[in-house]
């Protein structure tokens, strides 16, 4: 090879070193600790809180070893247990994270429950564009009996109040996200003004589904009733969003995913579990608070383990790909009718296929929803309402 091409190579490589590739990230769901001041009843986390933790040491160790096998944006998001418990660890990780070579690479977000005070961890967050989602089910005592039990209800929202006020005083941006359950999808309309009360402009309203932590089966809704309650959504969110200026418009997360996922718009969180197959192991993995490695956060049952970052090989890494191929074709047998509705529906989730719920349970909700969501976009202005960033000519 001659100098000429031999330097021109180089020049090549230093510069693909230099972009970074959107078709390549990774999410890291880092689970600081198991431990909870709450008990949440449809926790899949169950209520088995150990004190397990890992150094910060071997967490940037793991971290610089994804990075270099992926060459798109990492996606870390501190979660729990509650996180907050370990506002030392999150604030050290980030500042080393933010030293490192792929710093410009680096996205976190963190997820709370918002009773643990942290101005520490709220100005990092305002500094370092953190996203913060905080999890409340509603706007009372019923609401929230999904997420109270053996919990003081006056000291609980004393808590929550006092971080959404110091949010809102300090303009540090967080979202809101919301289970659906037996307690509060018959409060779509008083929530949704609640939250646009206290200046939240994202929702994720996340639909429940059976998992082997729910001891109380009760809470779980029918397909009829979530497709109920994510109508009234949509109807109360366009109700409000013609009615004030773009800046002030309120927005449900899961709404905007499908709208996007129909247009073929998809962005990179909802291709994770909404592609088919899913992007669990390879663009999402989970790590534990004892350091075992699990392809996704839902997925993390012994025989699925990847490997433990106190000690591990690219090659053990790369040794659970297989296993991945395999999941693959399980998600993609899952359901063989080719109906419209499976750009939106989450029959393909391994997650979900191991809870036992049927096929029938998803077409009674998501073939409906998916005639809804395609009525509502034929209606002048409602898309920009409901989704501002899709664009019209592809539906």
């Amino acid at each position: 090879m001659n100098k000429e091409i031999l330097e021109y190579a180089q020049k090549l490589i230093k510069k693909k070193e230099k972009d970074i590739d959107l078709r390549d990230p990774m999410m890291i769901v880092y689970k600081v600790t198991d431990r909870c001041n709450l008990k949440c009843k449809y926790c899949y986390q169950g209520q088995a809180h150990s004190e397990n933790s890992i150094s910060v040491d071997k967490v940037l160790e793991f971290i610089d070893f994804i990075a270099t096998q992926k060459r798109g944006y990492i996606y870390i998001a501190f979660h729990g247990g509650e996180p907050m418990l370990e506002e030392t660890k999150i604030a050290c990780l980030v500042e080393s994270l933010l030293k490192r070579k792929y710093a410009k690479r680096i996205r976190f977000s963190l997820q709370t429950n918002g009773t643990v005070f942290s101005s520490k961890i709220f100005d990092l967050c305002k500094e370092k564009h953190i996203t913060i989602g905080l999890s409340i089910d509603g706007f009372d005592e019923y609401t929230n009996l999904c997420r109270l039990e053996d919990t003081n209800i006056n000291e609980y929202f004393k808590r929550v109040h006092k971080t959404i006020k110091y949010l809102n005083d300090n303009e540090i941006d967080f979202s809101v996200i919301s289970v659906l359950s037996r307690f509060n999808h018959m409060h779509i309309e008083r929530i949704i003004d609640f939250l646009i009360q206290h200046k939240v402009r994202t929702w994720s309203c996340n639909d429940l589904v059976y998992n082997d932590n729910i001891n109380d089966s009760s809470i779980l809704l029918t397909a009829e009733e979530k497709l109920d309650a994510y109508k009234r959504i949509i109807d109360c969110i366009l109700d409000h969003n013609k009615k004030v200026n773009p800046y002030n418009r309120f927005y449900e997360t899961n709404i905007r995913q499908w709208l996007s996922s129909i247009s073929g718009n998809n962005s990179f969180i909802y291709d994770i579990c909404g592609s088919n197959p899913c992007g669990l192991f390879t663009h999402t993995i989970s790590l534990e608070s004892d350091g075992t490695v699990f392809p996704c956060d839902m997925v993390t049952s012994k025989e699925y383990k990847v490997l433990n970052i106190h000690s591990f090989s690219e090659e053990e890494y790369y040794e659970f790909v297989p296993k991945k191929e395999k999941m693959d074709i399980e998600c993609v047998q899952k359901c063989s009718e080719q109906c419209e509705s499976r750009v939106i529906c989450k029959m393909n989730c391994k997650a979900i296929g191991m809870s036992g719920v049927t096929k029938s349970e998803f077409c009674k909700f998501y073939k409906p929803l998916y005639d809804y969501l395609l009525l509502i976009s034929n209606v002048k202005n409602n898309l920009e309402l409901l989704n501002p960033t899709i664009n019209k000519r592809n539906l």
